[in-house]
């Protein structure tokens, strides 16, 4: 009974440490990013550290061989740490972000036409905010309907925010502003 007890710790063990390896993963983007946004600061603290240390001291109570000699404890802490495996695990693993690492995060502007009326533009930050951040400005001929992406060599890493003015601006007759500032410090 033992040895079924130790393999089923293990295997909790296991899929709770690759659940919080995946979200360390996830929520800094496979470290291209060095913070985490409000929620998944929240599910760290408050899901992730404790996982951690739970996990520490099952690894610790696995390598000093300590079982517990009555055989409906055994079962009550094995179902316990079952649980609290799957259950942890399921949240971590659900609250994961992929953006940013898995799968790109692009910000797009407004369609803006030439003086000339030939081509609209739109410029494209993608994964912006973090290290594999980069610009492309889309072009598209408004005759042939022919697109280009041309990259563009704006410093990203530099952009420290960006707004995107209210849609209940009331129209004036000035020219439109962008869709998107983006600011530098």
């Amino acid at each position: 009974m033992n040895n079924i007890l130790k393999t089923i710790w293990k295997l909790a063990i296991i899929l709770t440490s690759a659940s919080l390896i995946w979200f360390l993963l996830g929520s800094t983007a496979f470290f291209q990013r060095f913070y985490f946004d409000l929620v998944e600061f929240a599910y760290f603290i408050s899901v992730w550290v404790p996982t951690l240390v739970l996990m520490i001291t099952f690894i610790f109570l696995i390598k000093k061989g300590w079982i517990p000699r009555s055989l409906i404890l055994q079962v009550v802490i094995t179902i316990i740490i079952l649980i609290a495996s799957i259950s942890v695990s399921t949240v971590l693993i659900k609250n994961t972000t992929l953006y940013g690492w898995i799968i790109k995060r692009t910000r797009i502007d407004y369609v803006q036409v030439t003086d000339d009326g030939k081509y609209e533009y739109q410029l494209a930050l993608t994964n912006l905010f973090q290290r594999n951040s980069y610009a492309r400005l889309l072009i598209t001929d408004v005759s042939t309907d022919d697109e280009m992406i041309i990259p563009i060599k704006i410093r990203t890493k530099e952009i420290s925010g960006i707004t995107v003015p209210s849609k209940t601006v009331p129209k004036r007759e000035e020219p439109p502003l962008p869709s998107f500032v983006w600011c530098t410090i």
